[in-house]
């Protein structure tokens, strides 16, 4: 299930049990053999196994994948294929089980990984420095060869894949935006109370902010 709501005042999509959005083939690494994926979420508490925020990978197209560490509830991993049949990444994790809204953001660059929460480093370590880059379909809030099973409850605000490993400073930028635009409150307007004295003789009023 699918539907259109908000977080921070800023347009979402819902999704629950059965809800999966998906694209056409898509060339989205360009051979690129490192990625950057930043998501914003707000997660269910309670999810499917392997939840999958998104899904670049099929049956007969090894690829990557940014979902739930199994049965460890909204512990996030990117995991991704070195080459057919294995994968690398599932040991880099990031707790977003806290309430409210997050971004998440992972970074391959060479052989090494990190993951991060609203710009904070949860994770890193090696890894595999070749990977796979098909040209297959992306699948957001579950995974197209699983229909029925790991679908992702939440809200998914952005998400963001690029074909290299962003820098520190580049990362940090876009998560900067991304925890003010979805994370922090907005400011409350201020509100100005005005009272009237006994006499009207002086005016008095009240400011609160």
């Amino acid at each position: 299930m699918l539907f259109r709501s908000a977080l921070n005042g800023q347009s979402v999509i819902q999704f629950g049990s059965g809800g999966v959005l998906a694209t056409g083939l898509v060339d989205l690494q360009a051979a690129s053999p490192d990625i950057s994926v930043i998501v914003v979420m707000k997660p269910e508490p309670v999810q499917t196994d392997t939840a999958t925020l998104l899904d670049f990978s099929r049956a007969a197209t090894d690829g990557f994948s940014l979902h739930q560490k199994t049965v460890a509830p909204n512990n996030f991993v990117l995991e991704w294929s070195p080459q057919i049949g294995q994968w690398a990444g599932d040991k880099l994790v990031v707790n977003a089980s806290m309430g409210g809204a997050k971004v998440v953001s992972f970074v391959k660059n060479g052989a090494s990984q990190a993951g991060y929460m609203n710009g904070q480093l949860q994770a890193s370590g090696a890894v595999p420095e070749t990977m796979l880059t098909p040209i297959t379909a992306l699948s957001l809030g579950g995974h197209q060869d699983w229909l029925g099973y790991d679908y992702f409850s939440g809200q998914i605000a952005e998400i963001l894949i690029y074909n290299r490993a962003l820098s520190d400073a580049e990362r940090q930028q876009v998560e900067q935006q991304l925890v003010g635009r979805y994370v922090t409150p907005p400011l409350q307007a201020p509100v100005i109370v005005f009272t009237s004295p006994a006499s009207f003789d002086t005016p008095v009023h009240t400011t609160s902010i």
